[in-house]
């Protein structure tokens, strides 16, 4: 994702949480939005126009379940849960010379 338009995004939902309970929370807001499409009502439909128009919505991929494969290793067990429907939301493993065969 482009820097400057997340930026400027995120300058625009600052402005619009500036009286709301929300005030501190102008990122989770932003991501939030970005990552599912829902909306708060302390933001006007207008901000988040302008944001879609500033940063298109990422096509989420559907699946019977989604899941996390922390402790990775070479994705052994990735595999099976995508053979089975699932999607991997995120992957984490430590070791570099194991990152190699996942990414």
């Amino acid at each position: 994702m482009d820097k400057k338009k997340f930026y400027t995004a995120l300058e625009k939902i600052s402005n619009e949480l500036e009286s709301s309970r929300f005030k501190e929370n102008a990122v989770a807001v932003l991501t939030h939005f970005l990552n599912t499409g829902q909306t708060i009502p302390d933001v006007s439909e207008k901000v988040y126009s302008e944001i879609e128009a500033l940063i298109p919505k990422v096509e989420q991929k559907t699946g019977k379940f989604s899941f996390i494969d922390l402790f990775a290793g070479i994705g052994g067990f990735r595999l099976a849960l995508s053979k089975h429907g699932g999607i991997s939301v995120f992957s984490s493993e430590w070791e570099k010379m194991l990152k190699t065969p996942i990414s």
